[in-house]
């Protein structure tokens, strides 16, 4: 970690970002949430966003490990390309999403959205545009995680998963 010897980590939460509009958003700049190991972003709310990427993400770029980079200054970029191509959220907490869609302009194969090891995700009247053999929603390390009322995807709650992909 950055910082003076002794200092301890900071907390990031009760953020809300609500009436966004993004079009033709480049591809390797996924909105991204993440926390470090044990030291999660808490009580994070996202409504009303509609996000166009421009699309061509490969299927390689969907199978990618994303590096912690736990020593490097929080910057857009720097965990490189991700591998959902709308939302990267890892290492938070109660995370609301409601009215909310990302959709590409052309072909991507990754999925819309990865969560992983989070706790708490509340999922609502969210839309997530996905090739034929892709996943709309991947989740990692997952706990209370629930979805209701979205286009194309089935209304489920979850208590705890390990991996599981959401069509």
């Amino acid at each position: 970690m950055r910082g003076p010897d002794g200092v301890p980590i900071g907390k990031l939460r009760r953020i809300k970002i609500s009436n966004i509009i993004v079009y033709n958003a480049d591809p390797a700049y996924t909105c991204t949430i993440s926390g470090l190991p044990g030291n999660p972003i808490e009580e994070i709310q996202l409504n009303n966003i509609r996000i166009y990427y421009k699309g061509g993400g490969t299927k390689e770029q969907a199978e990618k490990d994303v590096p912690e980079n736990a020593n490097n200054y929080p910057e857009p970029g720097m965990f490189g390309t991700a591998p959902a191509y709308g939302l990267f959220v890892r290492h938070a907490k109660d995370i609301k999403m409601d009215n909310v869609e990302f959709n590409f302009l052309e072909p991507d194969y990754r999925s819309g959205v990865l969560f992983a090891d989070v706790d708490g995700i509340d999922m609502r009247d969210v839309s997530v545009q996905r090739l034929q053999n892709s996943d709309a929603i991947v989740l990692k390390d997952i706990t209370n995680f629930s979805i209701l009322q979205s286009k194309g995807i089935e209304d489920q709650k979850i208590n705890k998963t390990k991996s599981k992909e959401l069509k």
